[in-house]
């Protein structure tokens, strides 16, 4: 049956796809032994071997392989719809952005959202350890073997508003995502340390192990015997986890996966190897009055949508600063921050260390941070930073993917918008994040986060210099524009121009600003 001089007759008898297989299977046996015999051969009916003998004398190969590449095509959307939660260059993606960006209706969105659910079994069991309580997700691993998450089980209430609903679900919609980028990871000689580091922290969590519970999108040997695991079958029944997790997350989990969305966010646009994350109030569990294990939940709101924590922290040292209660030098308390943006001091603690590490920090001891007191030097290696790594930027985003330029278009559109209003302000900060969008928007991995980290430091430093940053914003809007329009028509030698005079003016403007603000706080 085999050996056919048709090569594309071959290739379905190869196939991959046992539909296809058996289809070619009917027309090679009719074809070298008649139709009666191929249908008595196969267990099917002469009228079948008839139909796929006819349709392949009619359209070839192609007519046995149509139906399942439409499939493959299906499955790669469906992938690509359900991954960009994670891709997308902007954490405010809507089902409607994804669908403009991928050139597909907001109904195609939602079919592909609507992936199988787990097993009935798996389901259940998860329900009766619950029990009427909720749970929340202290601790995530994605590796290239599979995605685990680590359940705890509270007897908190369960979600019920609304807005929160909508919080955790987008939250927990960019976490699977996650499971969908692990072809890409590689498995290094850190991956052993790394999950066996992970697995103590978790352990360390609870005295009873029982109120702990993990699940895996694919059937992996966990770090620990002591934690009850359960495994879905694939992709795809991984990604029907969503609405049971949702149903079972407890009022306050969005909090936690505000926090988790931010890291696993840049992980994948920046970072990359193997993904770790354990929650802020993952801390060890003590006993409440009747001797049963109680988890301590993080106080207060999340930040706002849409930022981390280290970027709330900055936006509200900025205003203290601006409106005269701080200056450089001056000493914030990790109390302070965490009351103020309504949130636990574990969190604030966590974030303080990312902005020391990006010299947003100058100290960070006795519990809390010290404001850096920035020089004219300072601000000049600033903007050659700046400068620098923006060319770099905007040389690689000539070759932008269609999701970072779509983001690119956003933030320039949002730009324009608070042009229109007169809203300084808010143009000023678009303009960064404009510029943070350039560099996100091709397949640079670690450039962005350098950039994105001078963006912050630029803030910071206009702050403590006391400069009321009024660049005109007609300016501003026209400099940006006329960089995309290099950008969208291919023309590295204008798109650098542009740039480097956007960055020259800029610094030009700032050092001429200190040279009269600068002196002693008043």
């Amino acid at each position: 049956m085999h050996g056919t001089e048709d090569d594309g007759l071959q290739r379905a008898l190869d196939s991959t796809d046992r539909t296809v297989r058996r289809r070619a299977r009917f027309v090679a046996h009719a074809l070298a032994n008649g139709t009666a015999a191929a249908a008595a051969q196969h267990r099917v009916s002469q009228r079948t071997v008839s139909t796929w003998v006819r349709r392949y004398r009619e359209n070839g190969a192609r007519a046995l392989t149509a139906e399942a590449d439409r499939r493959q095509r299906r499955a790669g959307l469906d992938r690509d719809i359900r991954l960009a939660p994670l891709s997308s260059p902007s954490a405010k993606w809507s089902s409607r952005s994804i669908a403009q960006d991928l050139g597909v209706s907001q109904s195609a969105v939602a079919r592909a959202w609507r992936a199988p659910s787990p097993p009935q079994n798996l389901l259940t069991r998860i329900g009766t350890w619950a029990g009427i309580g909720s749970v929340s997700i202290i601790g995530v691993v994605v590796a290239p073997g599979s995605s685990v998450v680590v359940l705890a089980r509270s007897a908190a209430p369960r979600a019920r508003s609304s807005s929160n609903l909508t919080q955790i679900t987008r939250r927990m919609r960019t976490l699977l995502a996650a499971d969908l980028t692990r072809d890409r990871i590689a498995d290094d000689a850190d991956s052993e340390e790394v999950a066996g580091a992970f697995w103590d922290r978790i352990l360390a969590t609870t005295d009873e192990p029982a109120d702990l519970l993990v699940v895996s999108s694919t059937p992996v040997a966990l770090g620990t015997a002591e934690i009850e695991s359960h495994a879905c079958a694939d992709e795809e029944r991984w990604q029907g986890m969503l609405d049971p997790l949702v149903a079972l997350c407890h009022e306050g989990e969005a909090r936690a996966l505000a926090d988790l969305e931010t890291r696993i966010r840049r992980w994948h646009h920046h970072e990359g190897g193997v993904f770790v994350w354990h929650s802020h109030s993952a801390e060890p569990i003590g006993a409440d009055a009747k001797g049963s294990s109680t988890r301590r939940e993080p106080a207060g709101a999340e930040p706002a949508p849409g930022l981390s924590l280290e970027d709330s922290i900055i936006a509200l040292i900025r205003e203290e600063i601006l409106a005269g209660r701080y200056a450089g030098g001056d000493f914030v308390t990790e109390r302070f921050l965490a009351d103020r943006l309504g949130t636990s001091r574990g969190w604030i603690r966590d974030a303080l260390r990312t902005l020391t590490m990006n010299g947003l920090a100058t100290t960070q001891t006795l519990h809390g941070m010290t404001i850096p007191i920035p020089t004219v030097d300072d601000v000049v290696e600033l903007y050659s930073a700046r400068r620098a790594l923006g060319a770099i930027a905007v040389r690689s985003a000539l070759a932008w993917t269609p999701e970072g330029r779509a983001g690119v278009v956003r933030t320039l559109q949002d730009l324009e918008t608070a042009a229109q209003a007169d809203d300084m302000t808010a143009a000023h900060q678009i303009d960064l994040q404009f510029q943070d969008a350039l560099a996100r928007s091709s397949s640079l991995r670690r450039i962005p986060s350098m950039v994105e980290g001078l963006s912050q430091q630029l803030l910071m430093f206009v702050a403590v210099f006391g400069v009321r940053y009024a660049y005109p914003i007609a300016d501003i809007v026209e400099r940006d524009q006329e960089i995309f329009r290099a950008l969208d028509a291919g023309d590295e030698a204008a798109a650098l121009d542009a740039w480097r005079r956007k960055s020259d003016s800029s610094a030009t403007y700032m050092l001429h600003q200190l040279q009269t603000t600068l002196g002693p706080r008043p």
